[in-house]
């Protein structure tokens, strides 16, 4: 049973490959290729990406709000923890592994 001090799930991706629908790498790691070259190369097929239109395709087809921004760059990092009636409970996001510039959002 994984307990909520265990779950935590960091999301990153840029899209999904139009010919095999594999998950492309986060904005980060492949920019520079598309950047260099006007497209990149999925890591499992070796089709041409355009990694802009992806995105953009990607982001209107994400109905869950949270995940919007994922597709352009950012990431998601998501915890559970346990909270009772009435209980307060400070977090320390830096324990989930959320840096100290990153930004909260509901």
């Amino acid at each position: 049973m994984v307990t909520d001090e265990q779950f935590k799930i960091t999301f990153g991706w840029s899209g999904f490959c139009s010919a095999c629908s594999d998950a492309l790498s986060t904005l980060p790691e492949i920019s520079f290729q598309y950047f260099e070259f006007g497209s990149v190369q999925c890591s499992k097929c070796g089709a041409a990406i355009d990694l802009w239109q992806t995105a953009v395709v990607a982001a209107r087809k994400i109905d869950f709000e949270v995940f919007l921004l994922v597709p352009m760059g950012a990431n998601l990092t998501a915890f559970s923890f346990s909270l009772e009636s009435n209980e307060t409970k400070t977090i320390d996001f830096s324990e989930y592994g959320v840096p100290s510039s990153g930004n909260l959002g509901t």
